[in-house]
């Protein structure tokens, strides 16, 4: 049954018991106490109406008394005085019994007050009054017979009446007395038994707290304490429908999702440093192949500043071919000339053989100008590879035309001594001379326009190859960048897989189900 009530219900029950009990206590004391209070109230209230009872008494008393002494010497002391003594005692104890006839009573009580009452005015009207008036008459003897006679009569009724009154009082107060007795002893084993009864209870209740609060929460300790060790594998037995029930339900779902999440963790982990693991050796592997893309970059971009200074270089010299070639097909228009000249002189030669020797002189000169011109040109052609073998092979040409221009002139000046009839044959090849000379100033002026051309190629060439150069510097620094951050990313792989360990090494120490 008890497994069925919440921890507070039990909580509840036990302190409301203890509350009634105590309660009870209180009640049964408070009783105790009033009813105590009430018997020492009545017994406070007879103390005054004992004493007014015996004070009345004891002034009539000595009223008697003093009655009794006028009577027996009235002629030895002052009578006025004496009886203005009596009569102020009985006043006295007239206002003390007035004071008791005011003061509560019971119905008992009041018969017997009755009676002392008349009792006190029979003495007083029969017994202190005929005395009094026999004093004041000088009648001794009269007021000697109702002084020892109807007096004293007068008071022993008085004086038992007095006395049935005082018995009376007396046993109201033993009976309070024992009615106060019989409710302490109520009270006190009251109060007794209500204390055994809840300290009995509090046992009871210190068990079944115990039972219901204390146990399954040590249980829960336990279980706590264990997965602080890390182990998630025991098993959370729920027998309870209370709260420390539902703590344990909350608990075992709470080892339960944990054991999950860790189970998830460490797979999660070995994977991570599987990963980091195949990143890290990934990152080592770019870092290798990054260092040599670098080298190799480095490398490229050192031929490709060869390979610029070497198209400058021939950029230059292209330059000074074309300023060549200008200089040779000026020359060649001199040539041209020449041979007109040479024609002219052919014409006249008959007039004149003599400056057709000087002419041939100036053009065996200029031949061998052009063979030195041609052999320069052929030289340059050579140097520039590839681009210059057009330009070659028009230098091979126009020095073999020199070099038969001078042939040609010597065979003229040799020819002038023999016979003038070999000026025919001189003007004629004169004029095939002045063809060539023609064709070669095309040749000239066609080898200076591929010669602009190429120079003009070789400084685009020098200019993209710049640039070209440029990029590669550019991409040799981006790949440095690239190196350092695969550094960087080699070295957080690295972080990260031993991370990874420590956070394995971590979820090792839990113990999980499978």
């Amino acid at each position: 049954m008890l497994p069925r009530l919440t921890i507070r219900a039990l909580l509840a029950c036990a302190f409301v018991s203890l509350a009634a009990l105590l309660l009870a206590i209180g009640i049964g004391g408070a009783y105790g106490i009033r009813s105590t209070n009430q018997a020492l109230a009545d017994s406070a209230e007879n103390v005054p109406t004992l004493r007014a009872i015996d004070q009345q008494l004891e002034l009539i008393s000595r009223v008697r008394m003093r009655l009794d002494r006028i009577v027996a010497a009235p002629t030895f002391i002052n009578l006025n005085s004496s009886l203005e003594s009596v009569a102020a005692l009985l006043a006295e104890s007239d206002n003390v019994w007035s004071f008791y006839r005011n003061l509560p009573a019971e119905v008992d009580e009041e018969g017997l007050a009755e009676a002392v009452t008349l009792a006190r005015e029979d003495f007083k009207d029969n017994g202190c009054k005929p005395v009094i008036a026999a004093l004041r008459a000088g009648d001794s003897t009269k007021a000697q017979e109702i002084t020892f006679d109807t007096l004293q009569k007068k008071y022993v009724v008085l004086a038992d009446a007095t006395a049935k009154l005082v018995h009376f009082q007396e046993d109201n107060s033993a009976q309070l007395s024992a009615s106060g007795r019989a409710h302490e002893k109520v009270t006190l084993a009251a109060t007794l038994i209500l204390t055994v009864t809840g300290f009995l209870c509090s046992l009871c209740a210190w068990r079944i707290v115990t039972s219901a609060i204390a146990r399954p929460i040590a249980a829960a300790t336990q279980h706590f304490e264990a997965m602080e060790r890390g182990d998630l594998t025991t098993h959370i037995v729920i027998e309870r429908d209370d709260e420390l029930g539902v703590l344990l339900k909350r608990l075992g779902k709470m080892r339960n999702s944990l054991n999950r999440t860790v189970s998830t963790v460490r797979d999660g982990v070995d994977l991570v440093a599987h990963a980091a693991g195949e990143i890290a050796s990934g990152n080592n592997d770019l870092s290798h192949r990054t260092e040599q893309q670098a080298a190799s970059l480095q490398e490229t971009a050192a031929t490709m500043e060869e390979f610029s200074a070497t198209v400058k270089h021939n950029a230059a010299n292209t330059l000074e071919a074309s300023t060549l070639t200008r200089t040779v097909s000026v020359t060649a228009g001199r040539g041209a000339l020449a041979v007109q000249r040479v024609l002219e002189s052919m014409n006249a030669l008959k007039d004149a053989s003599g400056k057709i020797a000087e002419i041939t002189g100036i053009i065996e000169s200029i031949a061998f100008q052009t063979n030195i011109l041609a052999l320069n040109a052929a030289v340059e052609a050579a140097r520039a590879g590839e681009q210059g073998r057009g330009f070659a092979v028009v230098a091979t040409e126009v020095r073999a035309l020199a070099q038969r221009s001078g042939t040609a002139a010597r065979e003229i000046k040799d020819l002038i001594n023999d016979s003038v009839s070999s000026v025919l044959d001189g003007a004629s090849q004169a004029a095939d001379a002045d063809d060539q000379m023609g064709q070669t100033l095309a040749a000239l002026s066609r080898v200076t326009t591929l010669i602009g051309e190429i120079a003009s190629a070789s400084q685009e060439q020098a200019r993209g190859i710049e640039q070209v150069t440029t990029a590669v510097s550019q991409l040799d620094e981006v790949t440095q960048q690239n190196a350092s951050l695969v550094e960087q990313a080699a070295g957080a792989s690295a972080s990260m897989e031993e991370q990874a360990t420590k956070m394995r090494d971590v979820v090792a120490g839990f113990r999980v189900t499978d």
